[in-house]
């Protein structure tokens, strides 16, 4: 389940690039039955949206149109299209629900083309496997200086259906988040179990042994002592009798 994305790496417009103003958010839950839910948000700062918006051309409008034509693509599950506006950015937001995982890997992309990174899903033995690798710039492409990415804000957040076994990202719980910063390190990697972890039993309030009783006195000697208790009794009272006579 590999495919060639404009995740990260250069995941900008080429003229936004530039001037480093797109924000670009993703979260993902994977299911238990090998679907994903979530969203992924691409949006423009105000002063993007000085450069996407101008005589003949209307970024917004272009995205607009290409994530609700991608949306419509979903083989399996929903996703649809809002807008999305938020500290002065705009654009949209794609809200996926139950979708296939290569329908998860073409909702991450924002245009057609360009270039990208490597991302990949895969269910493995060990689980499910996360990862997305910056592809390297071809022969006689001009790089873009590390200063157009000072203001780009990229943020990709999975979840597993159980355990983290190892990542490269911050681990909470079952959530692994990246918050990379373009033209540095450019391999997010994570795996993590596909089914959720059975529940670990409290040691203070475990089950007592077979043939015991809750107030930690084995069942056995409770029984016998009321017993030998009962004998006693009886043997008081017949002693009575035998003295009364």
């Amino acid at each position: 389940m590999r495919r060639a994305t404009a995740l990260l790496g250069l995941l900008l417009f080429a003229a936004l690039a530039l001037s480093g103003c797109v924000r670009y958010r993703a979260n993902a839950v994977i299911g238990v039955d090998e679907t994903v839910s979530g969203s992924v948000i691409v949006a423009y700062s105000p002063q993007g949206l000085g450069m996407a918006q101008g005589p003949g051309r209307d970024g917004v409008a272009d995205l607009k149109r290409f994530l609700e034509r991608n949306a419509t693509t979903v083989s399996k599950g929903t996703a649809s299209v809002r807008p999305y506006t938020a500290e002065g950015h705009r654009g949209y937001e794609t809200i996926f629900n139950g979708v296939s995982p290569q329908d998860f890997l073409s909702l991450l992309r924002y245009e057609d083309g360009g270039q990208g990174v490597d991302i990949s899903l895969a269910r493995t033995p060990e689980g499910y496997a996360f990862s997305a690798k910056e592809q390297q710039d071809k022969r006689g492409q001009i790089p873009l200086p590390a200063e157009a990415f000072e203001s780009v804000e990229i943020t990709f957040s999975i979840t597993f259906p159980g355990p983290v076994r190892r990542a490269n990202g911050e681990v909470s719980g079952t959530t692994v988040t990246w918050r990379p910063k373009l033209r540095q390190s450019m391999t997010l990697e994570a795996v993590g179990s596909a089914t959720t972890a059975p529940p670990i039993a409290d040691p203070g309030t475990a089950a007592p042994e077979p043939g015991g009783s809750e107030d930690g006195f084995p069942a056995g000697i409770v029984v016998g002592a009321l017993c030998g208790l009962a004998l006693a009794v009886a043997a008081v009272l017949l002693l009575r009798r035998r003295f009364s006579r």
